[in-house]
This record gives structure tokens, C-alpha cells and sequence, in this order.
């Protein structure tokens, strides 16, 4: 019966979120009028696949050093293989089989599966982070009206005030990641005692 189990998981589970992505892209694409006003380029299909996997390398390569400074013992070559195939959780609503995908792949890496799903989570926040602040920094204010625009004349508009403020969450993540590590910890020791170990803590007191 773990067998059993232990082949679904490892197999069942990647095939089942594979589909799942495959249903929402297909229903996505076959939306009545979505093509009339785009023109694809197939040109650009191969620099945009270069450049989205230079990107999500780096993004790898951090989350494997988040893992090892966890105390894992993670390879770039296996911190990047879980970091890319969990990719495909993210086009799942709630996108929290993003996680799932990293503890089911690097549950034996000299870590608990807790620490592989905070590390997913810190890495998550912090690639959120630097996305909203360069968007802010960089966006022209052109394309911010272009992109208000746009959501208007679907019957929605952007909040209504300054971009700059968006920010303010990018400033608030670390206090957010250190409050996460330290709540993990107290449960750690309510499940485990006081002698309980304790994940190390983002910034020193």
C-alpha cells in the first residue's frame, strides 16, 4: 500500500497538475474573440524562451541557496530540476501546488518538509517583491495610463491612488518573513518540546 501511495505521489501527482495546466491554458486559448486583435510571432518564441530561462535560473539558484543555508544538502542541478517543474503549480488556481511539488521533490535533502515549504515561500515573496519594485520603478507612466486603459474598458480600473505606494508591500516583506519564521518556530516547539530544533531566524534580535 506505501508503494502504491509513493508511485501516485511521485507520478500521479506531476501527470494530474500537468493536465490541470493543459485544461486551463486550453480553455484560456479557445476564448471566443481572444486572437482577432493579436498577431503571434513565431520569430519571437526563441529569444522569449531564452530569456525566461536565464531569469528563472537565477530564481533557482536562489531558492537552492535559501535551501542549503536551511542546513540542506540540495544540488544546484536538484534545487533547479524541483524549481522548474514546480513552475507548472503556479498556473493552477491558488497556485499553492507550487509548494506541494517542491516538498513531494526535495523531501530527502537533510531538511523537514516544513523548512523546504517556507524556503518555497520565502523565495515566492521576495520574487513578488522584485517584480512589483522594478514594474514601479521602470514602468513608463504611458504604459501605466495604456494599462489603466485597458482595464477600464473591461469595467475595472486600477486603485486609486499613487503607483509609488505599491511599494509599501516590498517594504513589508521582511518584517512578513521574519514573523513567518519565528510563528513556525513556537509551533515547532509546541509540537516538540523546548529542545525542539528551530529554523534559523532572517534578521538578529
Amino acid at each position: 500500500m506505501r508503494r502504491l501511495l509513493r508511485f501516485t505521489w511521485k507520478f500521479g501527482v506531476p501527470l494530474l497538475v500537468a493536465a490541470a495546466v493543459g485544461w486551463y491554458f486550453y480553455t484560456k486559448l479557445a476564448q471566443p474573440g481572444l486572437w482577432s486583435s493579436v498577431t503571434p510571432r513565431v520569430g519571437w518564441l526563441l529569444p522569449a524562451a531564452v530569456v525566461y530561462l536565464v531569469a528563472y535560473t537565477v530564481w533557482g539558484l536562489y531558492y537552492v541557496i535559501l535551501l542549503n543555508n536551511q542546513g540542506a544538502h540540495a544540488s544546484a542541478a536538484t534545487g533547479l530540476r524541483a524549481y522548474f517543474i514546480s513552475q507548472m503549480g503556479k498556473y493552477v488556481p491558488g497556485k499553492l501546488l507550487v509548494i506541494v511539488i517542491r516538498i513531494g521533490m526535495l523531501g530527502n535533502i537533510g531538511i523537514s518538509r516544513t523548512a523546504v515549504g517556507i524556503t518555497a515561500m520565502y523565495e515566492s515573496l521576495v520574487w513578488v517583491g522584485a517584480g512589483a519594485l522594478v514594474g514601479i520603478v521602470l514602468l513608463p507612466e504611458l504604459l501605466w495610463e495604456g494599462l489603466r486603459l485597458q482595464l477600464q474598458a473591461r469595467g475595472r480600473d486600477l486603485p486609486p491612488f499613487h503607483r509609488a505606494w505599491l511599494i509599501l508591500p516590498v517594504v513589508l516583506a521582511p518584517i512578513g518573513l521574519v514573523g513567518l519564521n519565528r510563528f513556525v518556530n513556537r509551533v515547532n516547539r509546541w509540537r516538540h518540546g523546548p529542545d525542539a530544533r528551530q529554523l534559523p531566524r532572517v534578521a538578529g534580535g
